[in-house]
């Protein structure tokens, strides 16, 4: 999640390039992608005919992050 910033507006690709450079699993990247937006880390959105991704903090209130964290709020 850290590879994508907040308040930010992505394409497909580049959430898939992002995912790619990162990927330390053995699983494909759009199997991740879809992963992030079903389990609340991503939002999917259409724009004008398109789709965009976000990032969504959702996911926060099931964990104890470390407000020190760059790019975490609460």
């Amino acid at each position: 999640m850290m590879a994508f910033e907040e308040d930010v507006e992505y394409t497909e690709r580049q959430i898939d390039d992002g995912i790619i450079d990162r990927n330390i699993f053995s699983i494909d990247h759009i199997q991740i992608r879809v992963f992030l937006v079903k389990f609340g880390f991503l939002n999917k959105l259409f724009n004008h005919e398109k789709q965009i991704y976000q990032l969504s903090h959702k996911f926060l209130q099931y964990a104890n992050w470390n407000p020190l964290i760059p790019g975490i709020r609460n």
